[in-house]
């Protein structure tokens, strides 16, 4: 559990080091040393922001006993899934596309409710940064995490991704989200 715990921080950690490594050196090939002048408010909320998914990470079991439930709640209830045949007859690329829309879906709707009246809380941990950031995307209560995750997890569990065999192209979906979100932010 410890070795499980220490890889989800690890693992958040680089997740934003290697982007880090990567914008910082292109900001100093296109503006030189002015790209790496920050202000101690900037340095601040870098900190606080690499901090907050370094401390998701150590909680990342209790997200992932969160997402096995919603998923066996899901099984359990008897709801429809799309049969596997169905995605086995298409190109890897339509899966990817789908999926790529449905989280899109999710990111949107989801958004939308965290702004409403009892979850607001939740979600203005995020709108905290004073000090915009290629981070900010990073500020997330654990909470938050948990919704979308849910979200998620009950969608994959209709499209029926989660039982495909062609479910690593999550991952490389995943990927891309992050680095949007690093730039949307």
């Amino acid at each position: 559990m410890t070795e499980t715990m220490l890889s989800n921080s690890m693992a958040a950690l680089l997740g934003y080091l290697i982007p880090f490594v990567l914008f910082t050196f292109l900001g100093f090939l296109c503006a030189g040393r002015q790209a790496i002048q920050w202000s101690s408010d900037l340095v601040r909320s870098a900190g606080v922001n690499l901090l907050i998914p370094i401390l998701n990470g150590l909680i990342g079991p209790f997200i992932m006993i969160s997402v096995a439930l919603v998923h066996a709640s899901y099984e359990g209830l008897g709801l429809p899934k799309t049969p596997l045949a169905f995605w086995d007859q298409l190109p890897v690329w339509v899966g990817m596309l789908a999926w790529l829309i449905t989280i899109d879906f999710c990111d949107y709707w989801i958004h939308r409710l965290l702004h409403t009246r009892g979850f607001w809380d939740v979600h203005a941990v995020h709108h905290s940064d004073e000090t915009m950031n290629w981070t900010t995307s990073s500020r997330m209560h654990i909470l938050e995490i948990v919704i979308m995750q849910s979200s998620y997890i009950l969608f994959a569990s209709w499209m029926n991704l989660a039982q495909s065999s062609r479910c690593g192209f999550c991952t490389i979906i995943g990927s891309i989200r992050a680095t949007t979100s690093i730039l949307v932010h």
